[in-house]
């Protein structure tokens, strides 16, 4: 057997793995992604003042773009590697937001030029995104449970004034 049919069969091994994982793969993103977006759709339905008015939705909007540039601003490494540097806005995000708003904000400005090019299935580019809103959900929950940034600042302010 020659090298080219060697690779040639692996390949194929490969794909038909792919493939025979294909419905199990789509099972688990949609087992990840669903129950997210019912829980975002479930607090956005309870608390809908703490996403509509102009107030709340401007800075809402601009984290969002400043999230998704970021993310699209190609990093040059030596090594062929996708990376971001979007970790410290969607970090202040976490902090500066109760915990759904803050899984809105990084849902929506995620982004990856993948999926413009068509390279990455929507439900997969929904998936990585709601794995990164998860990660900024537990973040934000996680401060927000152990500190109050509000009466952090309110604190510093009274301190500074004696």
């Amino acid at each position: 057997m020659s090298r080219s049919e060697g690779r040639r069969r692996t390949d194929r091994a490969e794909g038909d793995l792919r493939e025979g994982r294909g419905g199990l793969l789509q099972a688990y993103e949609l087992f990840v992604t669903v129950p997210l977006l019912c829980f975002l759709a479930f607090e956005i339905s309870q608390d809908p003042s703490a996403f509509i008015g102009w107030s709340n939705l401007l800075p809402i909007i601009v984290w969002i773009v400043a999230i998704m540039v970021v993310d699209l601003m190609p990093v040059p490494m030596a090594m062929s590697f996708d990376f971001s540097l979007s970790f410290p806005l969607e970090l202040s995000v976490a902090l500066l937001y109760p915990p759904p708003i803050a899984a809105v904000i990084v849902l929506l400005g995620s982004a990856d030029a993948r999926e413009f090019r068509g390279q990455v299935p929507p439900l997969t580019a929904v998936f990585v995104r709601a794995q990164i809103a998860l990660a900024v959900l537990a973040e934000s929950q996680v401060f927000h449970g152990l500190a109050d940034l509000d009466a952090l600042l309110r604190q510093l302010e009274l301190d500074r004034r004696r």
